[in-house]
């Protein structure tokens, strides 16, 4: 590299701090990003401990980073569910790494996913499709007219999702058609913090997954395994809190015969027989040496600068968020050495500005 003292500085924006920045799902929710934050985030659910045939053990994602990285030969049960009490799969509820059973709008024909009850990782949220029409667009439609068709697409672009069933088939679905339901977001880092389970044996933990609040008494909530266990009073309603902007009542409590009857889950839990398999080929690594998941745990991930606090106009408050779910208005300038950054592929191509957050920029002129 060149000196430092010979080379111009590079002007940029983005998400940094004194950024102004909206949710992507509320444009009218504006704030103003004070600091990056560095600090680990805890994953819930989201791995499994294995004993292999030949007297190994491992360690494997089952939904953490949105990866899963075993099937099963054969299932083990999980925790019994209220299917008409768990959420529609939708763009507000769903991020990858979430754990997702078929829904209402499933086709009955259709038993890629193993049946009735079965688990699979969202290894990918957004709409492929309507990422490559962007790219096309952009090099037809100028000024307005491109701004606007680009516009149209990012409303759409989490429309399709992906999903890895235990059983280690990979299909794309639809959101709009209400095929899939959020059995548990845990593996995708969600908590509540300064809630607790009132039934939990560990109480001094947060809620991690679906929260449920008792809307008959005061100050009263379970985790999504109580709930589903039949903790409490079956005869109390309850308000389903997905993350903290998505929460809904229930129409009816557990005990009305509508939604008595529970389902059975099965996938990779306790005791399934599972291979390790390539999330990117959808094929088995050694199908021969097979194993036996001993335990479901969570899993500490450094997040490296992936996550902002934000200050927010409306009531002053603060509240941490990823960066992939802001979206930049104005501000946040800073200033880099452009040719010290290494350059991704060829022609136009991408600047890698951090390593630990994969932050990439621009280049506007050709490369040879």
């Amino acid at each position: 590299m060149p000196p430092r003292e010979n080379q111009k500085f590079t002007h940029a924006l983005g998400i940094q701090p004194n950024a102004i920045v909206h949710l992507y799902g509320d444009p009218k929710h504006k704030g103003r990003v004070e600091q990056f934050l560095e600090n680990a985030i805890e994953t819930y659910r989201s791995d499994a401990n294995v004993d292999w045939s030949d007297n190994s053990k491992g360690s494997y994602r089952v939904g953490r980073n949105g990866q899963c990285d075993l099937k099963f030969t054969v299932a083990a049960k999980g925790p019994m569910y209220y299917e008409q009490h768990l959420p529609i799969a939708a763009v507000e509820n769903l991020q990858k790494g979430a754990r997702v059973v078929r829904g209402p709008g499933w086709d009955d024909d259709n038993d890629c996913d193993g049946g009735l009850g079965y688990l699979g990782t969202v290894t990918h949220v957004g709409d492929i499709r309507g990422k490559e029409n962007i790219t096309a667009q952009e090099e037809s439609v100028k000024n307005k007219q491109k701004k606007r068709m680009s516009k149209l697409n990012m409303v759409t672009l989490k429309l399709d999702v992906k999903v890895q069933w235990d059983n280690g088939n990979i299909e794309d679905y639809s959101l709009s058609s209400n095929c899939l339901r959020l059995f548990d977001n845990g593996p995708s880092g969600v908590y509540h913090e300064g809630y607790v389970c009132g039934c939990c044996l560990m109480p001094e933990e947060y809620i991690c997954g679906i929260r449920w609040k008792c809307n008959t008494c005061h100050d009263f909530d379970l985790c999504n395994i109580c709930y589903m266990s039949d903790e409490h009073d079956l005869g109390h309603m309850f308000q389903r809190i997905v993350t903290a902007n998505v929460r809904d009542n229930m129409p009816t409590p557990r005990e009305h015969p509508r939604t008595a009857v529970k389902t059975q889950s099965y996938g990779i839990f306790k005791d399934a027989t599972v291979v390790e398999v390539d999330p990117e080929k959808d094929v088995s690594i050694a199908e021969e040496k097979t194993g036996t998941v001993q335990d479901i745990c969570d899993c500490m991930v450094d997040t490296g600068r992936s996550e902002v606090e934000v200050m927010w106009f409306k009531d002053r408050s603060k509240s941490s968020h990823r960066i992939l779910d802001l979206k930049y208005l104005s501000g946040g300038a800073f200033f880099y050495y452009y040719d010290h950054l290494p350059a991704l592929g060829r022609g136009k191509c991408l600047i890698l500005l951090s390593n630990d957050e994969m932050f990439l920029i621009k280049k506007e002129k050709e490369i040879y």
